[in-house]
């Protein structure tokens, strides 16, 4: 998590150390769970690959503003 230079706006991102993509209930759940803590969903990709050199997980990226969200 982090917070713009200058601003008021916070950002953060959640990545899932898995094999695997989460299920799509599963996956609901973790953006429900963010929105509700007043985080807005910037960029999402529930996908897992490996391609020898690099992994990619699944991860939830998100802003914030700083004085509302605790």
């Amino acid at each position: 998590m982090g917070q713009y230079h200058n601003r008021d706006r916070g950002y953060g991102k959640v990545t899932f150390v898995t094999q695997d993509e989460l299920s799509p209930a599963e996956w609901q759940n973790v953006k429900n769970f963010l929105q509700t803590k007043g985080y807005e969903i910037t960029d999402e990709s529930n996908w897992y690959d490996d391609d020898d050199d690099r992994r990619w997980y699944p991860s939830l990226k998100f802003e914030f503003d700083v004085n509302e969200t605790i």
